[in-house]
Order: C-alpha cells, then sequence, then structure tokens
C-alpha cells in the first residue's frame, strides 16, 4: 500500500492498534510487516503473510 502522508494524521495511540498492533498480529502467524515514508512523503506498508499451498 502507499499512499500520501499528511500532517495530522489521526493517530490515537490506543492499545492493539495502528501500526504495531499490525506487526504483532502478522508475526502471531510467522509473516512480518515494515513501513516507511519515501522522500517523496508517501507512506508505504508491506506485510508478508505465509499462505498455506
Amino acid at each position: 500500500m502507499s499512499n500520501p502522508t499528511t500532517a495530522d494524521s489521526g493517530a490515537t495511540g490506543s492499545a492493539g492498534t495502528g501500526l504495531i498492533g499490525l506487526a504483532e498480529r502478522a508475526a502471531l502467524t510467522g509473516g512480518r510487516v515494515a513501513h516507511h515514508i519515501d522522500a517523496s512523503g508517501r507512506f508505504h506498508l508491506t506485510a508478508w503473510l505465509p499462505w498455506p499451498t
């Protein structure tokens, strides 16, 4: 996912939500989450989740 960032992201810091909660839940399945803001100010989120074959 990739979106432009804003000055006010509306983050509330609630426990169990947001990027930390997402990363924790991905880790429980054996996956991982990465995120960053690039030089143009766009926010990028990538999630890797195991998929049964």
